[in-house]
């Protein structure tokens, strides 16, 4: 009975602590340091939480309900949510000159795939 009791307690807490918490789940850093603040601004009585994870945990946070907002390097569509454009990121690769990577214009993962750093 105290065991049931105890069960009840932490389920009402934790139905609580959701309805003030914003829990967002990214696969890349640099979207948590733009969004968070912004989050934490507009809704300061909130308690924000994030993570970083794999693509896939993303997706299945998403689709579990387990998470508020998801991050994700290309647009998920399903009927029950709202996909919307973030940001576009552009980095850049700094390389010693005379490294034979110096002869590219643009690099891709598939360009460095091989290099022994």
């Amino acid at each position: 009975m105290l065991k049931t009791e105890q069960n009840i307690v932490y389920m009402v807490q934790e139905f609580d602590r959701k309805l003030r918490s914003i829990t967002i789940v990214s696969c890349a850093p640099a979207p948590l340091w733009l969004l968070s603040p912004n989050i934490s601004f507009y809704y300061p009585d909130n308690i924000i939480s994030s993570s970083i994870c794999e693509i896939d945990q993303v997706i299945k946070h998403i689709e579990t309900g387990q998470i508020d907002i998801g991050i994700l390097p290309f647009e998920y569509q399903k009927d029950d949510l709202c996909t919307t454009h973030f940001f576009t990121e552009h980095l850049s690769v700094c390389i010693p000159f005379g490294h034979s990577l110096c002869s590219y214009d643009k690099l891709t993962f598939h360009d460095l795939n091989g290099y022994n750093w």
